[in-house]
């Protein structure tokens, strides 16, 4: 992207007729100039001098690259075409049939050199329906403040500065517990919200969570469950034990232990 673009406008006469304090940013490839011509369409300027809409010499691309018009009906930019703003030079249309606004950026990249993400400083107001794409793998750097909210697997997740992932729905899953081992909770697991468990055995077994504060879960176990201890614990500190099949308790880690969010058993 240029970083100095012209900011002044003229007429189509080469005559000033004022300046951008905000200037549209071009990909370097392209011209950095506009100017404003009677009819008060802003059309790029190419080294071979000044260009409309669908002029090409000096301007790569031509009209394909610009599209529609631009007016200023003061203190505002109105568009009647699409826009791109895209380091690969593509339209909305190569991005998508039905695309009309498109800003590239980084997916998924931890905070570095590399990363171009696009930034509000404001309150950000949707009159329409929001769509998250499934990420391939999740976030691994939590944000120093605040969450990012994010989609994997088709369920939608928090990721918070504590760096504890949940789901925000009522994610449920069921585990059955090894007859011979403790076990451990997958990811996949852990941050759901809701775990259905069956405890085969009479056993005694620890079922190992993270106890990063934040987490919180309902757990039932199965009215099927064998009669016998079934602990919830972290890796440290203590945890809670479920004694009777049918039963259900709210769980949540306090950053040392496990605790119990009520007072007793719930029944199923």
């Amino acid at each position: 992207m240029s970083d100095n673009p012209t900011k002044i406008l003229v007429n189509t006469s080469g005559t000033q007729v004022g300046t951008v304090s905000n200037p549209l940013y071009l990909s370097s490839s392209l011209a950095t100039t506009f100017v404003i011509n009677n009819s008060q369409t802003i059309a790029p300027v190419g080294p071979a001098g000044l260009q409309g809409p669908t002029g090409s010499a000096g301007v790569p691309g031509g009209s394909s690259v610009v599209t529609g018009t631009w007016r200023d009906p003061g203190n505002a930019f109105i568009t009647t075409g699409s826009v791109s703003i895209d380091s690969q030079d593509r339209t909305t249309s190569q991005i998508g049939s039905d695309v009309f606004f498109f800003n590239s950026g980084s997916v998924n990249v931890p905070s570095g050199t590399n990363r171009k993400v696009s930034l509000f400083g404001g309150d950000t107001v949707n009159s329409g329906t929001i769509f998250l794409g499934n990420l391939t793998t999740r976030p691994t750097v939590a944000p120093v403040s605040g969450c990012i909210i994010y989609s994997y697997g088709g369920d939608v997740y928090r990721f918070m500065s504590t760096g504890h992932h949940q789901a925000l729905g009522e994610k449920y899953v069921t585990i059955t517990m090894p007859t011979g081992s403790n076990y451990t909770m997958t990811v996949d697991e852990y941050t759901a919200t809701i775990i259905y468990l069956h405890h085969p055995t009479a056993i005694a077994r620890n079922l190992y969570v993270p106890i990063v504060s934040g987490y919180k879960w309902v757990f039932f176990l199965s009215p099927t469950s064998v009669n016998g201890y079934l602990n919830v614990i972290g890796n440290t500190g203590t945890g809670w034990s479920f004694l009777v099949p049918g039963y259900s308790g709210t769980l949540f880690a306090d950053g040392t232990n496990v605790q119990q969010i009520s007072t007793g058993n719930d029944a199923i």
